[in-house]
């Protein structure tokens, strides 16, 4: 797992076995969106899609 900052938040995502960063260091990432779970930040309720 890396820690990553995405638009002020910090985001968990899972990285590759092999996977070296360093901190400050840009990176890129993909979420698929079948697999991405979103959560109202006020309430903590989960996100549905329409």
């Amino acid at each position: 797992m890396a820690t990553v900052q995405a638009g002020g938040a910090l985001v968990a995502v899972k990285a590759a076995k092999d996977f070296q960063g360093r901190i400050g260091q840009p990176i890129a990432a993909h979420v698929p969106a079948r697999i991405c779970h979103l959560f109202d930040a006020r309430t903590g309720v989960r996100l549905t899609r329409t």
